[in-house]
């Protein structure tokens, strides 16, 4: 849809919110670790959903820690 819009008129744009793109738990844990420092998500969406591990105190990623929830189930 087409809207022509004068010269000092007021444009008002809504839109529905981004869910982004790929798989969460491929996200790189640093940008997690971002995010979570930054508020935009919580530590435990940061280990259930993107499964990267955070340390508590110091959101340090725990590495060794975030490959294992990373890894494939077990097929046993």
């Amino acid at each position: 849809m087409e809207t022509e819009v004068r010269a000092g008129a007021s444009f008002f744009g809504r839109s529905g919110g981004g869910a982004g793109v790929g798989r969460p738990e491929e996200r790189d844990p640093d940008a997690v670790r971002s995010d979570v420092k930054n508020e935009l998500i919580s530590l435990k969406a940061a280990r259930d959903v993107y499964k990267v591990v955070l340390d508590t105190d110091t959101l340090a990623v725990d590495v060794e820690a975030t490959r294992k929830l990373r890894a494939p189930a077990s097929s046993t």
